[in-house]
């Protein structure tokens, strides 16, 4: 694909690479800024063997075998399809638990949360938050956790106290 240099916004270049999409039968995503293109099946073959190939620690050659892809979104893909450790069978009541218990703990870090759901991604567990609890959580009043302590100098023979549901 040809570049004019004076097209340089992405609006500018958006039919180009449109055309040189729909010719590669790849279905596009708009997304504010950025285009996000679906990955093909011949990409996810390129992926896979170039995991077999180099392992999943060198993302640097990995994405060096398949075009157009950079190394994180290598990464993500493998983490997010083909990971073996990835658990697929649906979500029990006692995942859905832990979920909304550490989401009360951690807000949206979903990758903090994963720590506690092993076999999950971070990315299934943020779809399953947002597809079966934001609503509920929304219509709640927000709890925020209070802790009160009370803070005096160690010499004096006082103590630390703190009431709260989480241990610093």
């Amino acid at each position: 694909m040809q570049i004019d240099s004076r097209q340089c916004s992405l609006s500018d270049l958006l039919p180009k690479l449109q055309g040189e999409i729909q010719s590669r039968g790849v279905t596009v995503h708009k997304k504010k800024s950025k285009i996000v293109l679906s990955w093909t099946k011949e990409e996810d073959v390129l992926l896979q063997n170039a995991i077999q190939l180099y392992g999943i620690n060198n993302w640097d050659l990995v994405d060096e075998c398949v075009p157009g892809r950079t190394k994180k979104q290598c990464k993500d893909r493998y983490y997010n399809r083909f990971d073996p450790n990835i658990i697929r069978k649906p979500w029990s009541y006692e995942e859905d638990q832990i979920l909304l218990k550490y989401r009360n703990v951690y807000g949206n870090k979903w990758t903090e949360i994963r720590k506690y759901l092993p076999g999950r991604t971070a990315n299934q567990i943020k779809n399953r938050f947002f597809s079966h609890f934001a609503d509920l959580v929304e219509n709640q009043p927000t709890q925020q956790i209070q802790i009160h302590s009370v803070f005096i100098p160690v010499n004096s023979g006082f103590t630390v106290i703190v009431n709260s549901p989480i241990f610093y």
